[in-house]
């Protein structure tokens, strides 16, 4: 998804709020992409 909407957001004659659309959606992804899940270690018994 990131790849498709950083070459969507590439093509001419898009207007602004397709832009717009493309970017919100590649924020999401990158944010998607990049999240990292902290578990923390047990509790002692």
């Amino acid at each position: 998804m990131r790849d498709n909407t950083r070459g969507a957001l590439g093509r001419r004659g898009l207007d602004l709020l397709t832009k717009a659309h493309l970017g919100a959606l590649q924020a999401v992804a990158d944010q998607a992409l990049s999240a990292r899940m902290a578990i923390p270690p047990p509790l002692p018994q």
